[in-house]
């Protein structure tokens, strides 16, 4: 008989990695249905948030608009939802809690417009994505499981569609209070066991959610008969089950007896929401209908070099897990970062007056499977480098009362012009090249076009090298990490229609830290010439 082969560490790393370079297979985009030319947008702004008698501050933001280079901005909170929610207009109220709520089903839908586009471009099944990285500027809630208990069948229900509203005043239950529940959906039933006479409570234990439920589904356990009063609502009575009956509390009662109905500046914080996981990525991976084993990564607040941050990391796994394919999907919603305008904030106007919303996505894989798939970009070589000394110049925070920050816009475009030739040169030079850079095809991240205008002057680049970035920057304004794709898109509609293909390019972002990602990109359809 044969002897089986001994298989060494080596061998095994071999089979493991895929034999060629990681390319971009497929890009798409996709924006929220609300568009707001940059004309109109100072009077909109200034209307919607009840401002306009501050004419010194809108006659500011007219001048960054004009200055702008946006003929638009597309986004996805309305005047009505904005009019809804008048917390986020005052910086001295809390409202993150409500901006993640609206986040939570916003961004996973408008990230899966732009990945749904970009998987029928590349020709192969969801279900063949095997990692996904998701790029979302701020955190949402997560997907935690409650327990209701219904006392006319001694049953405890499970379910995540469960929402504590901090916005409204809490309701308290007693023998006397008929409280109308609306339908949610039932996903698992858990019999509660029954205590013996003078036997302590047992412990209670965690549930685990289950996988959601389907739209038939849905509707039909939201047509069952609805359970009594959910257990994380305060009672004041000594307790809401029948005697015998342990019951887990989604949030803990009060024990002061001194707490009434009138009295609720403790309870006010028991909510399930802020920085927890399930997060973007769980919910875009079921829209997708992604296979259950795919590998999820998220990057939050990485600003403006959130998309080649996320490529960099998708070379990398395509290249290093043989058949990989890697779903990159960038989303940015500035509902959680929507503020009014504020005499004591007037530097805040430079984001209002830049910022939009939008989604990208990209497909990277290595071994392309021919002729199904067509790489658009072989990524060649990739890069990160932090300016020491310069994380005064960009910044993000999440706060209780939504995303804040601070740009130094004097130091960041010598930093990001200045700065790149040296970053681009020793990028080549390690690739044993010598390039001109007009020789190249450019993917900029068009953070402003002070940044553009400058970086073309440092690299003394021709007239319309940067013309893809300028271009996105006009239609869409900023889009913090998703722009990087918009613009990476562009180039290539470009390069299609004009027939004109550059052997060697280059993608670059700048984030917060301050921080430069460089991507070396080749044109494969070079090689066919």
């Amino acid at each position: 008989m044969a002897s089986t082969p001994v298989l060494t560490v080596h061998d095994i790393r071999c089979a493991q990695r895929a034999d060629s370079t990681a390319a971009v297979l497929a890009i798409a985009t996709a924006n929220p249905a609300t568009c707001i030319s940059q004309d109109d947008y100072p009077d909109y702004y200034f209307r919607i948030t009840n401002s306009e008698h501050l004419t010194d501050l809108k006659d500011k933001l007219m001048k960054k608009c004009q200055a702008s280079s946006a003929d638009k901005r597309f986004f996805h909170h309305t005047e009505e939802l904005i009019t809804a929610h008048p917390e986020f207009l005052d910086r001295s109220t809390p409202s993150l809690d409500a901006r993640l709520d609206i986040a939570a089903t916003a961004a996973p839908k408008l990230a899966a417009s732009a990945a749904e586009k970009a998987i029928a471009r590349w020709g192969r099944p969801a279900t063949d994505i095997t990692h996904l990285i998701v790029i979302f500027i701020g955190y949402q809630s997560g997907s935690k499981a409650y327990r209701f208990y219904d006392p006319a069948t001694e049953r405890v229900h499970v379910s995540r569609d469960a929402i504590f509203d901090e916005s409204a005043r809490w309701e308290w239950a007693d023998a006397s209070t008929d409280l109308e529940q609306e339908p949610f959906t039932v996903e698992q039933e858990y019999e509660l066991p029954r205590r013996v006479s003078g036997a302590p409570p047992s412990v209670a234990t965690s549930v685990e959610p289950a996988t959601p439920p389907t739209a038939q589904e849905s509707s039909a356990a939201a047509a069952s008969p609805v359970p009594a009063t959910p257990i994380g609502t305060p009672s004041p009575r000594a307790s809401i089950a029948p005697t015998g009956t342990q019951v887990e509390f989604a949030t803990p009662l009060s024990d002061d007896p001194n707490l009434d109905a009138d009295d609720d500046e403790d309870v006010e914080h028991r909510t399930n929401s802020g920085a927890q996981a399930p997060s973007v990525d769980h919910r875009l991976s079921l829209l997708l209908g992604l296979r259950p084993t795919v590998r999820r990564t998220m990057f939050h607040l990485s600003g403006c070099s959130g998309g080649a941050a996320a490529l960099r990391l998708a070379k990398d796994l395509a290249e290093n897990n043989r058949g990989a394919r890697v779903l990159v999907a960038s989303v940015e919603l500035n509902v959680v970062a929507f503020h009014g305008p504020k005499e004591d904030y007037p530097h805040k106007l430079t984001c209002q007056g830049l910022f939009g919303d939008g989604a990208g996505a990209v497909i990277v894989g290595a071994d392309t499977m021919r002729p199904i798939e067509h790489p658009l970009f072989e990524m060649v070589a990739v890069s990160q480098t932090v300016i020491p000394g310069t994380e005064h110049v960009l910044n993000m925070q999440l706060t209780e009362h939504g995303l804040d920050g601070h740009i130094s816009i004097k130091d960041l475009i010598p930093l990001a012009a200045g700065n790149a030739d040296e970053h681009l040169s020793d990028a080549f030079r390690q690739l044993g090249l010598a390039v001109e850079w007009n020789d190249l095809f450019w993917v900029v991240h068009p953070g402003s076009p002070l940044i553009l205008d400058q970086i073309e002057r440092a690299l003394r680049l021709e007239q319309g090298k940067l013309v893809a970035s300028w271009r996105v920057l006009r239609e869409y304004g900023n889009m913090l990490g998703s722009t990087l794709i918009f613009v990476l898109d562009e180039q290539r509609r470009r390069m299609d229609d004009e027939g004109n293909r550059a052997e060697w390019g280059v993608m670059m972002g700048f984030g917060p830290g301050f921080t430069i990602e460089t991507i070396v990109l080749h044109s494969p359809e070079f090689l066919k010439k």
